[in-house]
């Protein structure tokens, strides 16, 4: 064998006991999670220029092979209830091979997990139950709840019951997220509780919430001018009604005239709000029954004026 001969073969044995680094698993850290799309798999670059890819690799047998610029995967396996995964990360040069002609590994860490503590849930939590906010209603009003704020750690599917402890309050659609109650014929005034009962099918959770009722007391309305409640005029004459009212609670109010309804005949063809009516009598005789109305929104009430329209003659 010649020197030259004997040189190469020196050079090439020198090559393959260059000593490999060594990266600890720590320094990937590989940690996962399963979620509805699947399981996220998260790990650390090793910012090793000798690196060309990753291998993520599930359970053993199925391989992924990654870019090195990728530091994250959602694998979208499904996943069997009582099973387990084990996935393993590998960073890899290829330019240099180890035992088997295997690629060299330069640093690897693996993550496993139990789909059935997972997946499974052993133990059941009870959802948890929100009624919302106190408030106050008064006689007449309808008021929406808002149970929607409920909620199930698991994302169970939950079912509502609204209840009461008074007489004095109704509740439509109780076994929705969002009923709405009533009040009606209050003498005085209602303090109460409305619970709301949630339950994953399981277990359940409750929740309070307080309201005062409030009666609302009617509104009244009369005639200024005429003051009588008898008004005579002629076919044709020009009228100016006035009218006033008044309201307990306070409550802002509406006024309007209108024909009353027990009137048979026509005198004004729609409402005239306001408390002033300029208006004219009909140019031929007959009786009218105009009315006066007053509401605070919540409760009407009115007052009549009969008007006597016709030719009188002296004797």
């Amino acid at each position: 064998m010649d020197t030259t001969m004997r040189y190469a073969i020196v050079v090439a044995t020198c090559v393959l006991a260059i000593p490999m680094i060594s990266v600890s698993a720590a320094n990937l850290n590989l940690s996962g999670s399963v979620g509805g799309t699947g399981i996220t798999l998260k790990w650390n670059s090793i910012n090793d220029p000798d690196q060309d890819l990753w291998i993520l690799t599930r359970n053993s047998a199925h391989d992924i092979y990654l870019p090195i610029s990728h530091l994250s995967y959602v694998d979208p396996y499904v996943l069997a209830v009582g099973d387990s995964v084990t996935y393993t990360i590998q960073a890899i040069d290829r330019d240099v091979r180890g035992p088997g002609n295997a690629w060299h590994r330069i640093a690897t860490d693996s993550w496993s997990k139990s789909i059935q503590s997972e997946l499974q849930r052993t133990i059941n939590t009870a959802p948890t139950a929100n009624a919302g906010s106190d408030f106050t209603i008064r006689e007449g009003q309808n008021i929406t709840l808002n149970g929607k704020r409920s909620s199930d750690p698991q994302r169970d599917h939950i079912t509502f019951e609204w209840r009461t402890d008074s007489a004095d309050i109704f509740i439509g659609n109780f076994r929705s997220s969002e009923p709405y109650v009533q009040t009606h014929d209050l003498f005085e005034k209602v303090n109460g509780t409305i619970t709301l009962t949630v339950s994953d099918g399981e277990l359940t959770d409750t929740d309070e919430v307080f309201f005062e009722a409030i009666p609302n007391h009617s509104p009244t309305v009369h005639f200024v001018w005429p003051t009588d409640s008898i008004l005579k005029t002629k076919p044709g004459d020009t009228l100016i009604l006035t009218i006033d009212g008044s309201d307990p609670d306070n409550n802002l109010l509406i006024f309007w005239f209108e024909d009353c309804p027990y009137y048979s005949g026509s005198f004004l063809p729609q409402k005239s709000y306001g408390k002033v009516l300029a208006t004219t009598t009909p140019n031929t005789e007959k009786s009218i029954l105009l009315c006066a109305y007053v509401s605070d929104g919540l409760e009407t009430h009115y007052t009549s004026l009969y008007i006597a329209n016709y030719h009188y003659h002296s004797d």
